[in-house]
């Protein structure tokens, strides 16, 4: 074999490689998904309203942990409150929201190396808020969102009924503790 040869082998290898991890991913998250919130009933405001603690289930069974999201009576969340476990507010990055997408492409680019995750903020054009989660599975980023039944595969339309957004990267940092998480994880 040439060494051409011996080189377009290699990297269709190295291919094929990328590729199927990148379907191991995307089942491994699609489980995530699934089990992240599942007492979810529309109208049923501690599951249909708990965003930031679904957000936070979904990270940790993508770490391999079998949790679920706790219900959530306090109304919302704010950034300081979900970011602490995670090494606090001071980690959560605010994207330029004068941007024409609202920081969508600020975002990927964060998210650019595969397997980075983390948790997205956005502020609705008419009031309220969201947390949902951002992957790259296979080097394309993907935003999800694990609170409703069915979970969305594909939650970037959020940016364009959103005023403002920001993130927080966390496959970089430890798993927090059990009592960090405990308001955020059903016991």
């Amino acid at each position: 074999m040439n060494h051409a040869a011996y080189l377009a082998r290699y990297h269709a290898q190295g291919r094929v490689a990328r590729a199927a991890e990148a379907r191991r991913t995307a089942k491994q998250v699609d489980k995530a998904l699934a089990g992240a919130n599942p007492k979810y009933q529309a109208g049923v405001r501690a599951y249909s309203h708990n965003c930031t603690h679904v957000s936070q289930a979904y990270e940790l069974r993508r770490r391999g942990l079998d949790v679920q999201a706790a219900p959530d009576t306090t109304g919302g969340r704010s950034i300081r409150e979900y970011s602490e476990p995670w090494g606090g507010w001071q980690r959560f990055t605010h994207c330029d929201s004068s941007a024409l997408d609202v920081g969508r492409s600020e975002i990927e680019r964060a998210f650019a190396e595969p397997g980075s995750r983390g948790i997205v903020n956005v502020r609705w054009k008419n009031g309220g808020g969201h947390a949902f989660n951002v992957e790259n599975v296979g080097g394309k980023v993907r935003f999800i969102d694990a609170q409703p039944t069915p979970p969305v595969t594909d939650a970037s339309h959020y940016f364009s009924h959103a005023k403002t957004s920001g993130y927080l990267r966390l496959d970089d940092k430890p798993t927090p503790s059990k009592e960090a998480l405990k308001s955020f994880i059903a016991d």
